[in-house]
C-alpha cells in the first residue's frame, strides 16, 4: 500500500474479492498529524474485467496483482499485447501499450473505460468511441 501512496498522490486500493474495494487515502495537513480515509465500496470486477478479455479463472490473479499495485499484460487474440492496471486515485481501469513489446500490425486502440463510473467503453464497428457513456451518460 506504500507504494500506491506513493505514486498515486496519497491514495490506494485493496479487493477484498471482485466485489468489494477498500479505499485508502492519506493526507498530511499542514496543522497537524497525517490522517487515514477509509471506504468500503462495492464494485463490479467479476463483470468489468471480462470485458478487457480477462477470463473468469484469471480474477483471483489479476485482482492480486492490482492489491499489489502491479499492471498485469493481455495479450487479445486480435490486436496488440497492452498492460491494464487500476488506478486509485482516478477509481479505474486504466490500459497502456507497453513499449517494449513490438507491434507487428497497426494497433488497434485498447479499451476504455468512462472517467465516471469506470463502465467499459466499446468503439463501434467504425472505430468511433462514443459521445456518451451507455452506464451513467457521462459526457465524454
Amino acid at each position: 500500500m506504500a507504494k500506491q501512496w506513493k505514486e498515486h498522490d496519497g491514495h490506494a486500493s485493496v479487493f477484498a474479492g471482485p466485489r468489494e474495494e477498500i479505499r485508502l487515502r492519506i493526507t498530511t495537513p499542514t496543522d497537524g498529524p497525517w490522517k487515514l480515509d477509509i471506504q468500503i465500496l462495492p464494485v463490479k470486477l467479476d463483470t468489468q474485467l471480462p470485458e478487457y478479455g480477462v477470463s473468469s479463472g484469471e480474477i483471483p490473479r489479476v485482482i492480486a496483482q492490482f492489491n499489489l499495485g502491479r499492471p498485469i499484460e493481455l495479450r487479445p487474440e486480435k490486436g496488440p499485447p497492452y498492460r491494464l492496471w487500476y488506478d486509485p486515485k482516478t477509481n479505474c481501469l486504466e490500459t497502456t501499450h507497453p513499449a517494449a513489446v513490438p507491434f507487428s500490425a497497426t494497433p488497434l486502440s485498447a479499451p476504455s473505460s468512462c472517467p465516471k463510473c469506470c463502465a467499459f467503453l466499446a468503439s463501434s464497428r467504425t472505430g468511433k468511441k462514443p459521445k456518451t457513456c451507455p452506464l451513467c451518460g457521462h459526457v465524454l
